[in-house]
């Protein structure tokens, strides 16, 4: 589905909002 396709993305884009570690 299309958020099955956007999920990848969704979650790069979640991680990338987190202080790098």
């Amino acid at each position: 589905t299309f958020l099955e396709l956007l999920e990848p993305y969704i979650l790069k884009d979640m991680l990338g909002c987190l202080p790098p570690e």
